[in-house]
């Protein structure tokens, strides 16, 4: 697999968990 195209994956790995991880926190700060 090309490093580049990894990377890429990687990153939108990551952005999700940091949405999820940003969507708890507003919920739980709405309680």
């Amino acid at each position: 697999m090309n490093k580049r195209v990894h990377g890429v994956i990687v990153e939108k790995q990551v952005r999700n968990e940091y949405r999820k991880m940003e969507a708890l926190t507003l919920l739980n700060q709405q309680f």
